[in-house]
């Protein structure tokens, strides 16, 4: 009986401790997927619509926390204010902003573009993707044309320099 007990004992305890060795490799696992994946957080230099004459440059800066921001070279536009995140699949990531546009050059904007961006993190330095415009109205309510889908864009991490 004593014999019975210390092997009931054992196995318990055999199994316990592979529960513990399990949970532990698995978040451990885990945590190296995150220290793994690379981010997209930093400032980088776009160009939208590469090799074309629609080409056109951005500058998207991707906060800590999921926030972004952007500008463009294109005229009649404000500052964008926008979200990202992670998404499905190694490097991957969602963005969207928006932006006030001055369609007419009258000086006032008289509508909003929304901009989707699908992005794919090459390497550490390395962006590519695709992007989704809608044009909206002011308040964002309608949607006055698009969507345009499928624009390229392409892009390369900003580095300190020295002088």
């Amino acid at each position: 009986m004593f014999e019975q007990r210390n092997r009931k004992l054992f196995v318990m305890g055999r199994v316990f401790w592979s529960i513990v060795l399990c949970c532990a490799l698995t978040s451990a696992a885990f945590a190296h997927d995150d220290e793994e994946t690379p981010s997209l957080q930093g400032n980088w230099r776009v160009t939208v619509n590469p090799g074309t004459p629609q080409q056109f440059f951005s500058l998207m800066q991707f906060n800590q926390g999921g926030t972004m921001t952007e500008a463009n070279s294109t005229p009649g536009k404000s500052m964008s204010s926008g979200v990202w995140k992670k998404i499905r699949g190694h490097r991957n990531f969602a963005a969207t902003f928006e932006i006030f546009q001055d369609g007419d050059s009258d000086g006032s904007f008289d509508s909003r573009i929304r901009v989707r961006l699908t992005i794919h993190l090459l390497d550490d330095d390395t962006i590519a993707g695709t992007s989704t415009i809608d044009v909206l109205t002011l308040d964002g309510t309608t949607q006055l044309a698009g969507p345009f889908p499928g624009i390229p864009l392409e892009g390369t991490r900003m580095r300190a320099m020295r002088e």
